[in-house]
Order: C-alpha cells, then structure tokens, then sequence
C-alpha cells in the first residue's frame, strides 16, 4: 500500500475544511462591513432630522458626527480586511 496515497485522503478533508472555514468568514466580514455601512448612513439622516428639525441639535450633530467616523471606518475596513494586512 501507498503511504502518499493515504497521506493525501487525510489532507483532502482538512484543506475542504479550512477552504469552507475561509469562505464562511470572509461573506461573514461582507456582512459586517454592509450592516457597518447602512448604521452608518441611518445614523447619519437620523441625526440629520434631530440636528434641523430642532428635536435635539446637540444629540443630532454628534450622531451625524458619529456617522461620518463610522462610515469612514467601514470603508476602510472593506478596503484593508484583516487578511489582507496581515498577508501583506
């Protein structure tokens, strides 16, 4: 019998392994990045309607503040994954 063969039949299930382990985290950072983004862009217009409408000026413009650092973040995060820093 084989020893190469035998060798591989043990690799083959562990590489599947890490391939579906690799592909579920990186559509569950997809998924992190579009709730990030759309929290930002609720926050933003929420913040909008306290900042004008005269609800709460102060606890408007620091949720429109907020936001902004929040989208910026986002973006940079979809643009830098962790992968991709640490991978160089």
């Amino acid at each position: 019998m084989d020893k190469t063969l035998i060798f591989q039949g043990s690799q083959l299930p562990l590489q599947q392994l890490l391939e579906q382990l690799t592909y579920y985290l990186i559509t569950g950072w997809g998924i992190v990045i579009l709730i990030g983004t759309f929290a930002a862009a609720l926050l933003i217009a929420i913040g909008f309607i306290y900042w004008f409408s005269g609800i709460d000026p102060k606890k408007g413009k620091n949720m429109v503040i907020g936001g902004v650092i929040l989208f910026i973040a986002m973006q940079w995060l979809a643009f830098n994954p962790p992968w991709q820093v640490i991978l160089g």
